[in-house]
């Protein structure tokens, strides 16, 4: 592995948050952009083979040392999927837990196919990865996109490099990304129909003999590589975001993602809650009871998945919100009495 060569760091500060189930594990992402020069892997194992002009695949490999990450620390991922999706997946599916929780890592959402499947090709695509204890670096080199073959004169012309890196060591995920050639008709065709590009987490409760799935979470960038925002995404339908991003980004570019426990102080979650929100779910209503410790000296306050205060209000018996001009999401509830602190989750649909 090469010496990591560092030019411009540009952090954003932009939150999401994971509760799964009755347990309320929470985790907190950061997004990160900087430049980094690319280097290809010295050391990988081949998933490819040479001179074969392959398709769709898929690799799974279960993992010697588990991955852990905060606030989801009790569900390790214990499972590792490559595919020609162009994306890597994380898996806890230890039985006889009745949670599986799965972890997307979307680097750019197009499949990718070897160069060699157009006949006109000599060279050849590439899909390596590197494992040491937990920390996996998965490479897709070379490469060409399917959906040139929808396009243009079908032929595959363009070329695109890049690297997904799990890092346990610092809590993160990395997509680094080489340099490209990007035909015409495909530069126009991913600015109109855009990909996605971020992380996601899912959550699946076993019921009877089928998993279904319980929260839905995704941080995915929306925009051009020049200009884009980190939205979160987690409403159980659709499971996962719409396209969004419309480029390729340039050679050297990184967007981390790093995991962090609780959006707020452990000492806000695991307070016994004296007060009640309903119904949650919930639409445009949001109704708060309220015991008898909290009628005393209480301020009532109410945050977004990105830690911005949207309500405040003296905490009464019984208080109901219009939440109609608030955006579907995920929501704190937060009752202050004097140095005691509760907050209960609240999700609009």
């Amino acid at each position: 592995m090469t010496a990591r060569v560092f030019f411009i760091i540009i952090p954003f500060y932009l939150f999401g948050h994971l509760s799964l189930l009755a347990q309320h594990l929470q985790t907190e992402v950061s997004f990160s952009q900087f430049m980094e020069e690319y280097s290809e892997l010295e050391e990988a194992t081949l998933l490819t083979s040479d001179q074969e002009e392959w398709g769709v695949l898929q690799w799974i490999t279960n993992l010697e040392h588990s991955i852990q990450l905060p606030g989801i620390e009790e569900r390790p991922f214990n499972q590792l999927g490559i595919s020609t999706i162009g994306q890597v997946v994380l898996w806890h599916n230890n039985s006889p837990d009745e949670v599986e929780l799965d972890l997307y890592l979307v680097p750019f959402g197009f499949n990718v196919v070897s160069p060699l499947q157009d006949t006109v090709n000599e060279d050849q695509g590439y899909i390596l990865y590197y494992m040491e204890d937990d920390y996996i670096v998965v490479e897709f080199r070379n490469v060409a996109l399917t959906v040139e073959k929808e396009i243009d004169n079908g032929n595959l012309l363009s070329r695109i490099n890049y690297k997904v890196e799990i890092n346990p060591a610092n809590n993160s995920v990395r997509f680094h990304y080489g340099s490209s050639t990007i035909s015409t008709a495909l530069e126009s065709y991913i600015f109109d129909n855009a990909t996605t590009v971020g992380v996601g987490l899912e959550a699946w409760e076993k019921t009877g003999q089928q998993f279904n799935r319980a929260e839905n979470f995704w941080n995915f960038l929306n925009g051009s590589p020049h200009e884009f925002t980190l939205d979160v995404h987690d409403v159980l339908i659709p499971s996962r975001p719409e396209d969004s991003f419309t480029a390729f980004p340039l050679n050297g570019t990184v967007y981390e993602f790093e995991f962090s426990s609780k959006p707020t102080s452990a000492e806000d979650l695991n307070q016994e809650h004296s007060f009640l929100v309903f119904p949650n779910p919930g639409n445009d209503r949001l109704y708060i009871n309220l015991s008898e410790p909290e009628l005393l000296n209480s301020n009532l306050e109410i945050f977004d998945v990105l830690g911005r205060s949207i309500y405040q209000s003296a905490a009464m018996d019984k208080i109901q919100i219009d939440t109609s001009d608030w955006s579907a999401g995920m929501y704190f509830v937060r009752i202050k009495t004097g140095e005691k602190i509760s907050t209960l989750r609240w999700i609009k649909h």
